[in-house]
């Protein structure tokens, strides 16, 4: 199986990192096929490079990652490059795959009720209801309405990009809230308050974070999360809560595998 490489595509003009890809190819080939495939296409990649070609030049290309063993993984470690290069302030042309909200706004006014939020950032109404009572954005009444609550769509889009990244702390203060994840369609981040027995049954804590019991397990027999029997019943098996919780976010973010 051919491993794969995460590469950038650099302008040549001021040595700036202008897109994040993966490739199984050579990268000399994999330049050539940015430079030929695109013709006919409209996007922000191509517009720089057929401003590149206007000018008798072409982008520079520059392995980041190498030998990554299969295409999973790579699309796992491109998604951090472009984090990593989006948070320097590079001008990527390809921010689709960083899964992060960097929509324009496409409402007319910049307070909008939770409910239009919701729809055009595409994430759950109770996620949007949560931040708004952890506080980590603001809340208005709309005029002459005060029972309809509105948000920010700025400052939402940046504190979901911020959760999504793990920047932003959600943990639940008290055992009276929700222990719903809060997630989005595109990464899902494990939030909740450990269970008062940090120690569960590896079933307990599938249903605790909405994930298959088997998938548990088997981090379990990889050795990414601890385990032990239960005390009086050797067949039960025990992990560690806040272990799975910490492992689950940082899959989710692309850390590990």
């Amino acid at each position: 199986m051919p491993k794969h490489t995460i590469y950038a595509l650099i302008d040549p003009r001021n040595d700036v990192v202008r897109y994040i890809g993966m490739t199984a190819t050579p990268l000399g080939h994999r330049l050539y096929l940015h430079l030929t495939n695109e013709r006919g296409k409209r996007s922000k990649k191509t517009e720089w490079i057929r401003e590149l070609q206007q000018a008798d030049l072409q982008p520079n290309i520059q392995a980041l990652e190498e030998n990554i063993e299969n295409a999973q993984q790579a699309g796992r470690r491109e998604r951090h490059w472009i984090h990593h290069y989006l948070d320097s302030g590079a001008p990527l042309t390809n921010t689709r795959k960083a899964k992060v909200y960097q929509q324009g706004p496409a409402l007319p006014t910049e307070w909008v009720s939770i409910a239009d939020a919701a729809r055009h950032l595409q994430v759950d109404h109770a996620n949007i209801s949560r931040l708004i009572k952890l506080k980590k954005i603001r809340v208005k009444g709309r005029w002459g309405d005060e029972r309809a609550k509105l948000v920010n769509l700025t400052e939402l889009r940046e504190c979901l990009a911020k959760v999504a990244r793990g920047e932003v702390n959600v943990d639940i203060p008290s055992r009276e809230t929700s222990h719903k994840p809060l997630a989005n369609r595109h990464t899902r981040i494990y939030t909740q308050a450990p269970a008062p027995d940090e120690w569960a049954p590896t079933t307990h804590a599938a249903n605790y974070f909405g994930i298959p019991a088997t998938k548990v397990s088997r981090l379990a027999k990889q050795g990414k999360i601890q385990i032990r029997n239960k005390w009086g019943d050797e067949r039960v098996k025990l992990v560690r809560l806040e272990e799975v919780k910490d492992y689950l976010n940082k899959a989710a973010r692309g850390e590990v595998e």
